[in-house]
């Protein structure tokens, strides 16, 4: 009885030391932000990253490939998880379209990042875009009578009207299931709006 009693308490005082971390917060939505390959915002990506972080929100980076790009502001490293083709939008709560020159180089033109992006319009997911991002929201098609922002450049601007979009220029626009911001000027502020609009459908 006794090297019983002896080899319990050596027992309890084994599982007492484990380090039995709590179990990670559940998370309370999850987004997919679409990166270009080369020269995106990585301000903006991070921004996400940082506020999505700190509120429970999951968050992917997705490319047209896995490989490492700079991106256009910080010259950061930006390593997608996964490629584009990819991407189930069942799968999530919201799209962002990430900004930066990149953007308007490859994404502007993208096929398949349009119907990606339809796709997502027709489920009713939270779409963002920013800077000069929503010009792909434009020419999905998804801005009809809309109103949205974006760089107040005119060719931007002549873009967005072109796609059915009203114009504002304002530093956030939200219009439904849709959030536009204006520039890096007001880049928390559109942040804030993404991350406050997945936490409260």
């Amino acid at each position: 009885m006794k090297k019983l009693l002896i080899a319990l308490s050596s027992l309890l005082f084994l599982l007492s030391t484990l380090n039995c971390a709590p179990a990670p917060p559940m998370e309370r939505a999850k987004i997919v932000i679409v990166v270009a390959p080369e020269y995106c915002c990585d301000v903006e990506l991070f921004r996400f990253e940082g506020m999505c972080e700190k509120n429970n929100i999951g968050v992917v980076v997705a490319g047209r490939t896995t490989a490492e790009s700079i991106g256009e502001v910080g010259h950061l490293i930006v390593k997608p998880e996964i490629a584009m083709s990819q991407i189930d939008i069942d799968d999530y709560d919201g799209i962002v379209i990430g900004s930066g020159i990149g953007c308007e180089t490859h994404f502007w033109r993208d096929e398949s990042l349009r119907k990606l992006v339809k796709s997502a319009f027709t489920k009713n997911k939270l779409i963002a875009a920013t800077c000069n991002s929503p010009v792909v929201l434009a020419r999905a098609g998804i801005l009809i009578d809309k109103e949205a922002t974006g760089i107040s450049r005119p060719d931007i601007i002549k873009e967005l009207e072109e796609g059915g979009a009203i114009y504002k220029d304002e530093a956030v626009v939200v219009s439904g299931n849709i959030i536009t911001g204006r520039d890096l000027r007001g880049i928390d502020k559109f942040v804030q709006t993404v991350v406050e609009t997945l936490l409260t459908e």
